[in-house]
């Protein structure tokens, strides 16, 4: 919830849509390179791999992928849903691409972890006073 917050922060008077252009920019030039490293990362730590191995193999294809999906998702969900319901829509959105890839357990293990580390990394961060 604290990203949102801290992107809620972004503000372009008179200028609305350029607001929630910036707000999306912000959202996949900064959250997604962190998240997708902390998932990959936790990834392979369980599965017991190399994390270094697994991000050069499976980063670059997974942003592309996710820059195909999530900027659209995170312009309907600024646009319209409240400030608190936000993080709800991102985790139903990411069940519902695990559901729709007809996958296996470790694709719903992996969805779980992507929702535990959107939470961590970016929604509770009220360790960092500037951001409370």
């Amino acid at each position: 919830m604290q990203w949102y917050k801290v992107l809620d922060k972004v503000k372009i008077p008179g200028r609305p849509n350029a607001e929630l252009l910036a707000r999306v920019a912000a959202d996949q030039l900064i959250f997604t390179p962190i998240n997708l490293t902390c998932f990959f990362t936790g990834m392979s730590v369980l599965e017991g791999s190399s994390p270094k191995e697994k991000l050069q193999n499976n980063y670059q294809t997974a942003l592309l992928k996710n820059w195909t999906v999530w900027p659209a998702v995170q312009l309907v969900n600024f646009k319209v849903v409240p400030l608190e319901h936000r993080l709800l829509v991102v985790n139903l959105v990411s069940l519902g691409m695990c559901i729709s890839n007809k996958n296996s357990s470790s694709m719903w293990i992996g969805a779980v972890l992507y929702m535990i580390t959107s939470d961590i990394v970016l929604h509770r961060l009220e360790f960092i006073p500037e951001l409370s």
